[in-house]
């Protein structure tokens, strides 16, 4: 999706996209904020490539990663004290959920989190021309206690019978 104002997409690296996002979030009160920042300055292997990296890449990719994680942070809190609801979705590896930010809002009033895996959702990838379910353990954290609700689902694949299997997304 990109900015109505210029067409141009929502990059929240950019301070003047924040800013456009904080003030549309006040002026237009949404009942649900749905986040997904990118994950790849806090995932597994991103991790495990560092020493294979170009230093400034790493860099420039953690301090990006940052900024768009803490603004959005930053639009939950908008939509808690406004007594509005926020979605927030990570896998449940990222190092993310080990930030200090992201922990004080879990201990905000009303906020939970939950497990899932994403093989309930029929979340799929192409290997080998075949669709494949996809595991994918995800946390979901949210205010809005229906919709974790939903969201709380787990495979229910028994190894020694297994009814489905899984790829790697």
């Amino acid at each position: 999706v990109h900015d109505p104002a210029d067409n141009k997409p929502w990059d929240f690296n950019v301070p003047a996209k924040r800013k456009t996002a904080k003030e549309r979030l006040i002026k237009e009160k949404p009942y649900l904020l749905v986040g997904c920042p990118p994950c790849t300055a806090f995932s597994e292997l991103f991790s495990s490539n560092i020493s294979r990296m170009n230093p400034e890449t790493v860099r420039t990719r953690i301090r990006e990663g940052v900024v768009h994680f803490n603004f959005c942070i930053e639009l939950y809190k908008i939509q808690l004290a406004s007594g509005r609801y926020f979605l927030h979705e990570h896998p449940k590896s990222a190092k993310s959920w080990a930030d200090p930010c992201i922990q004080h809002v879990e201990q905000l009033p009303g906020v939970k989190k939950v497990h899932a895996h994403m093989c309930p959702f029929n979340m799929r990838t192409l290997c080998d021309g075949q669709q494949e379910l996809v595991f994918k353990p995800t946390t979901w954290m949210s205010n809005y206690k229906y919709i974790l609700h939903e969201l709380d689902k787990q495979c229910t694949n028994l190894q020694s019978n297994p009814k489905h299997y899984h790829k790697h997304a």
